[in-house]
Parts: structure tokens; C-alpha cells; sequence
């Protein structure tokens, strides 16, 4: 066995010694090595890409539009971090549903609030939370009911 793996490595070696009599350059031989580098690195690339999950390369449409909206309400860099944790940790089928009452919102929180607590950390953004709250939902100024006078007339309208 010793002896076959001897003349295979003499065989290798008188090739690659004709190789470079016949004018071979030392170029040519590190192209042909740096192709086939490539190739392979390639092709590990393509393999491990194509067994990654869809989902972790695509968002959904629910999370796309959950980003726009965070950008269209005015919420800042930190602020939108902030919710976009509490969706990825929360994972809800649509993560927009925090944006259409306070009391969904104050679920959102509290349910990603309890997660937290149970994990032994600590829920140092309580603050920025109430922020955010009241950035989204603005407390509403009294007024007569639905903003309009008893007479059915708009309160800045003269007669």
C-alpha cells in the first residue's frame, strides 16, 4: 500500500515537473488554483444560503408595514429598536394590532413586560414605553362630546 501511494506521489510530482518544462508559469498554475478556490467557495455559499429557513431571509408583509408605520408615526431610531425587539421577542401574527388602541398596545407591553421579568431580566425602558404610548396616542382634549356645538354647528363657524 506504502508503495502504491510512493509512485502515485512520484507520478504527481514528474507531472507537475513537465508542467513547468513545457512552460508552464507559476501564474498560470495560482489562476488555476484561485478558479478552483473560488468555485468551491462558491458552491459552499450557495449550499449553506439555499438551507437557511425563507422566512429568515424575506420579511413579511406584516412586518414590512409594521416598519413603515413605526417611520410614518414619527417614532425615532431608538423608539422603533425598542417596538421592533418587543415584535421579534413577542412574534404575533401581525404586529401592527399595537398601533390600533391603547389597550392593544398596553397588551403588547405587558405580555413582552411578564416575558422579560421571567427571564430574570430587567425592564429598564419602562419610561421610553410610556414615550412611545403617548406619542401614538395623544391624550385627547376635553370638548362637548364629538367636537361640535348643541346646535349641530361647528364651534369656529360665526352665523
Amino acid at each position: 500500500m506504502n508503495v502504491e501511494i510512493v509512485a502515485q506521489l512520484s507520478e504527481i510530482q514528474r507531472a507537475v515537473r513537465d508542467y513547468f518544462t513545457r512552460g508552464g508559469s507559476v501564474l498560470s498554475a495560482l489562476a488555476v488554483l484561485l478558479v478552483i478556490a473560488g468555485a468551491v467557495a462558491l458552491a459552499y455559499y450557495l449550499t449553506v444560503r439555499q438551507q437557511q429557513p425563507a422566512q429568515a431571509m424575506h420579511r413579511s408583509d406584516h412586518e414590512v408595514l409594521f416598519r413603515k408605520l413605526m417611520i410614518r408615526l414619527g417614532l425615532n431610531l431608538s423608539q422603533r429598536r425598542l417596538l421592533a425587539r418587543i415584535e421579534r421577542d413577542l412574534d404575533p401574527a401581525c404586529p401592527c394590532l399595537m398601533f390600533l388602541s391603547p389597550s392593544l398596545f398596553d397588551e403588547f407591553v405587558g405580555d413582552w413586560s411578564r416575558r422579560q421579568g421571567a427571564s430574570g431580566e430587567k425592564v429598564p425602558v419602562a419610561e421610553e414605553l410610556r414615550r412611545i404610548r403617548r406619542i401614538l396616542f395623544p391624550p385627547v382634549e376635553a370638548s362637548d362630546g364629538i367636537g361640535m356645538s348643541g346646535s349641530g354647528e361647528r364651534p369656529d363657524e360665526s352665523r
